[in-house]
């Protein structure tokens, strides 16, 4: 029988290790230098390469200034936000009207307490991601001035590393975070008979996640777009400037645009789908009759899965940067449907003995349930 503290063990090892596998990545990126020197600007000659270096470096700059002061402005206010929908879920949730009471102001405290925490999570893999982005932009065209294949591999592996900063920092913390809020709910909540009150508490967590994401994505598009629009209404039809010349400042303007929708946005809206389906998942555990015997090893299988899932993915991202590297244009789309499908093909197969080490050997919900996760796959 698997104990608790083993469970517990793996999966806060697995936060651990995600986080410091995504500052390795970040300090392979921050490795490549942008100066003004136009060091490493192979393709360039010597007369163009410090003007070159000069003119990356201020728009490297001015873009960077733009996205920290578009996410101060968007996140000022999301907190508020967080601050009134969270009163309104407090309230929500602490009606119950069963057992001769009203209200349950301490199960509406948590469920509000999990709530903004998502949300200030979701916030903060947001802005990591941006950072992360825009930090890496400039560092990839640097690594793609460099000749042949050597160019072709160093950009690639920029881009892919900062990409992975976030996927493996943004998994990590709502990992640990997710299993902190479940311990401390848990001083609440300590008999197995309350573990279907204790998610149901936790559910707010994915949805002040999704809550942000929804701002990250709908508020990053509408600027976006409204960027794009102008740029290329002031400079293509009133001062006959070509699209994307940064001579043009609604074209820098654009440029955040890109990474607060395409990232930010993004890396919210992630962060957001990997707590709704985690909560969604602990949630239905508590039906089963078997599962709550079993005790928290079984109850705690759908973050194991998470955890498996960061050592799986820390892997296989060694093919694509040492095992397989990008020599050419046409070698990008094969790396990363290898990487699509070793990791798919490994966590497949590994999700098994993890199953077999934690689940009871039979267990059962409610029809209701399995109806809904069949009619789930039948819209898919």
């Amino acid at each position: 029988m698997t104990g608790a503290f083993e469970v517990y063990a793996y999966i806060v090892s697995a936060g651990v290790f995600g986080i410091l596998f995504a500052a390795y990545l970040f300090w392979e990126v921050s490795k490549i230098k942008v100066t003004r020197r136009g060091d490493g600007y192979a393709l360039l000659s010597s007369d163009t390469r410090h003007q070159t270096a000069d003119r990356l470096f201020e728009i490297y700059c001015a873009i960077q200034e733009g996205a920290r002061a578009f996410l101060l402005a968007e996140y000022t206010l999301c907190i508020a936000f967080l601050v009134v929908f969270g009163a309104v879920v407090l309230v929500l949730t602490s009606f119950t009207n069963k057992d001769g009471k009203q209200f349950d102001w301490l199960f509406g405290t948590l469920n509000a307490t999990a709530f903004a925490v998502g949300g200030l999570t979701s916030m903060a893999a947001g802005y990591m991601g941006m950072m992360v982005a825009v930090y890496s932009n400039a560092r990839t065209t640097v690594s793609a001035m460099k000749e042949g294949a050597r160019g072709w591999r160093e950009s690639f592996n920029t881009a892919f590393r900062a990409g992975a900063v976030m996927g493996f920092g943004l998994s990590s913390i709502a990992l640990l975070v997710l299993f902190i809020l479940i311990k401390v709910f848990e001083t609440q909540y300590p008999l197995s008979t309350d573990y279907k009150k204790l998610f149901e508490a936790i559910s707010g967590y994915g949805l002040g996640g999704s809550s942000i994401a929804m701002f990250g994505r709908v508020g990053g598009g509408i600027y976006t777009k409204a960027a794009d629009v102008g740029a290329d209404l002031a400079g293509k039809v009133v001062e006959n400037i070509p699209e994307d010349d940064p001579r043009n400042p609604a074209t820098i303007a654009d440029n955040v645009g890109d990474n607060v929708g395409d990232v930010a946005g993004m890396g919210s809206d992630l962060f957001g789908s990997l707590a709704e389906a985690t909560c969604a998942c602990l949630v239905i555990s508590t039906q089963s009759p078997e599962i709550i015997a079993a005790g928290w090893p079984a109850v705690l299988f759908p973050l194991v899965i998470t955890a498996t899932g960061i050592f799986v993915s820390a892997m296989v991202s060694f093919l694509a940067t040492h095992v397989w590297p990008v020599k050419k244009e046409k070698d990008v789309e094969t790396v990363l449907k290898v990487q699509l499908f070793a990791s798919t093909l490994l966590m497949t197969v590994l999700v098994i003995p993890v199953a077999m080490w934690l689940l009871p050997s039979s267990f059962s919900i409610g029809g209701s349930y399995s109806g809904c996760g069949v009619a789930a796959l039948s819209a898919l």
